[in-house]
């Protein structure tokens, strides 16, 4: 009988002293991760402000024009400019509108602010359907040229093609801002397969100014601002409104009223299509 009492207190004195070292050990290494995370942490963020301040004191032709989520880029440091897309109000997407998201649901609309001295101006990014905002798994978005007078933005989209797809279909959106207008004019729309290998920023040149009007080389288009979302389409070569055409029917029959043909912008011309716009915002506090 003793030498059962003995072993019960043996066990239970081993029970107590052995869970103290295994027990405790475990919730310091919990806290010791948790603390190193923190550290890790701090340290990455001090790390990325030292960057953007030092990309802020940089000239602008030096500067990393690649935007961040959800914050302001310095663009052009004598006009105060600044860029950023950010994720917006959550709006309802009915069932069947994403493909990689079958059921549906609540996302973020995705605005493009753009930050000029005490105004931002707002315009709304949408997907290919123009209706709900782009389902993105990443995006890499940036500026390709930045003059006096106008922007060249680029907006990347990386999503699912397919339901659990194991690979990342990338589409790209080109964007003519202009500064004295406050617009943004979507230029071209494209999967990165067409850029043949070759980097986004190799576009950058391919928009210029000439006497009063723009053209875009890589879609052989002219165009000319006449006010707020605003442009008609020019010749690329001498700047002159392009010439109208009949309109036809479904049967190709040409259209008339009181027997002259309805004359239209040529359909298979550059035809504009303007970012919707958000509310504009005032800064107090400049």
């Amino acid at each position: 009988m003793i030498n059962a009492i003995k072993v019960l207190i043996f066990y239970l004195f081993s029970v107590l002293f052995v869970g103290r070292f295994l027990v405790f050990p475990v919730y310091a290494g919990i806290n010791s991760t948790q603390t190193l995370q923190e550290a890790f942490d701090s340290d990455e963020y001090n790390k990325y402000i030292e960057f953007k301040n030092g990309q802020n004191n940089l000239p602008d032709n030096e500067r990393d024009r690649q935007l961040r989520t959800n914050e302001y880029w310095l663009i052009n440091k004598s006009q105060d400019l600044w860029i950023g897309v950010f994720d917006g109000k959550f709006v309802s997407v009915p069932t069947g509108a994403y493909v990689s998201v079958p059921k549906g649901g609540a996302f973020p609309e995705k605005v493009l602010r753009i930050k000029n001295g005490g105004k931002i101006s707002q315009f709304l990014l949408k997907d290919s359907s123009g209706k709900y905002p782009p389902m993105c798994v990443n995006r890499r978005d940036g500026v390709l040229k930045d003059t006096l007078d106008y922007m060249v933005i680029y907006t990347g989209c990386a999503y699912e093609s397919k339901p659990a797809a194991n690979r990342l279909t990338v589409f790209y959106n080109i964007y003519f801002y202009s500064k004295e207008y406050d617009s943004v004019l979507l230029l071209d729309e494209f999967p990165d397969s067409s850029l043949q290998n070759k980097n986004i920023n190799s576009l950058s040149k391919v928009i210029e100014k000439m006497n009063g009007y723009y053209v875009d080389y890589s879609i052989e288009a002219g165009f000319k601002f006449l006010g707020k979302d605003k442009v008609i389409p020019v010749d690329i070569d001498t700047g002159e409104i392009k010439s109208k055409v009949p309109d036809i029917d479904g049967n190709g029959n040409i259209i008339k009223v009181n027997g002259k043909p309805v004359m239209i912008d040529d359909p298979d011309g550059f035809q504009a299509s303007f970012l919707s716009r958000v509310s504009e915002v005032t800064l107090t506090n400049q």
